[in-house]
């Protein structure tokens, strides 16, 4: 996920008006690309178009030349991201859809999946809870497309913590679960049959 940077390139403006000026206009960029847009103080403000060389487009908001506010990233491949946008990247709620089925929706941070949201694989299956830096963290809920539940806590976008995983033929394994494996449970002796130094 790249931050989206505007370079001051050749303007061409129409309807321009004093100190402050607000217009519509077009805008070529340094590196070749095109804005198409509302404009303050020589910079995209407002609603506006963003091309770029590679084909890829950006639709929505504007401020002080960088994307801000709601807008939709559209790459040539088809993967695209339609929500909200601070200083170039992408903040707030959104969702993005991948071209091989892949999608998510909620909370970004500084590009980045972060607080709850919704990620689906292609093979359907489907992950409903925290993320922190791009990865399942913290409490949630993974389903596969054969019906298996995992409920509980996650790591590093694996099973970490206190969960339980419940298959689709109704068995469950629950308990202290780490890097993706369920971890032995401690026998507990009765306090009677404890010796010190024996067992």
């Amino acid at each position: 996920m790249r931050k989206i940077i505007l370079t001051l390139g050749v303007l061409f403006l129409a309807g321009c008006s004093g100190a402050g000026w607000t217009a519509n206009g077009r805008l070529k960029l340094a590196d070749g690309t095109v804005y198409t847009g509302e404009y303050q103080n020589n910079l995209p403000n407002g609603h506006g178009t963003q091309t770029w060389l590679d084909g890829s487009t950006y639709v929505g908001q504007f401020a002080n030349g960088q994307l801000s506010g709601q807008g939709t990233y559209t790459l040539p491949d088809g993967e695209r991201y339609i929500g909200n946008w601070t200083n170039g990247e992408r903040n707030g709620q959104g969702a993005e859809t991948w071209p091989d089925g892949t999608t998510y929706s909620g909370a970004y941070l500084n590009g980045t999946f972060n607080g709850q949201g919704t990620f689906t694989n292609p093979d359907l299956s489907v992950y409903v809870g925290n993320f922190v830096n791009g990865k399942f963290n913290g409490q949630g809920t993974f389903t596969t497309f054969a019906g298996d539940t995992y409920i509980g806590a996650f790591k590093d976008g694996k099973f970490n913590g206190q969960g339980t995983n419940t298959l689709s033929d109704g068995s469950a394994y629950s308990g202290i679960w780490k890097n993706g494996k369920l971890q032995p449970t401690p026998k507990v002796w009765p306090q009677s049959k404890i010796r010190l130094g024996t067992q």
